[in-house]
């Protein structure tokens, strides 16, 4: 049976530390929060997209902005295709070794945008 793409995900990211919720694998590094986003489309199928913020930064963006009601600060993204130098890259369920695929791209091309 092939491996489901939120499947290969948690094998993958949890191992690295990141904590699933929902769509989002997240981890913190110091002071920085990174997250690895599932989307789906039901015409478009699966993609990675790659989330980061300072906590620190955040603070302060927080003590400036909270008055005006800012809750959160909104993070650097970025999607695979992008890293990747491409357009936008979008693997259906039907594709044979997607998730494999998804997985290598993300390694590769993914995780060390983080650092």
């Amino acid at each position: 049976m092939a491996r489901s793409y939120a499947k290969s995900l948690d094998q993958t990211l949890v191992p690295l530390g990141f904590k699933r919720s929902g769509d989002d694998w997240v981890r913190v590094r110091g002071d920085m929060w990174e997250c690895v986003n599932r989307q789906s489309s039901q015409w478009a199928g699966v993609t990675v997209n790659l989330l980061v913020k300072d906590i620190e930064t955040e603070k302060l963006f927080l003590t400036i902005f909270g008055s005006e009601g800012a809750v959160v600060m909104p993070p650097i993204t970025t999607r695979i295709g992008e890293l990747m130098g491409g357009p936008d890259r979008w693997w259906r369920s039907s594709e044979a070794g997607g998730p494999d695929e998804m997985m290598k791209l993300l390694l590769q091309y993914g995780l060390p945008w983080f650092d």
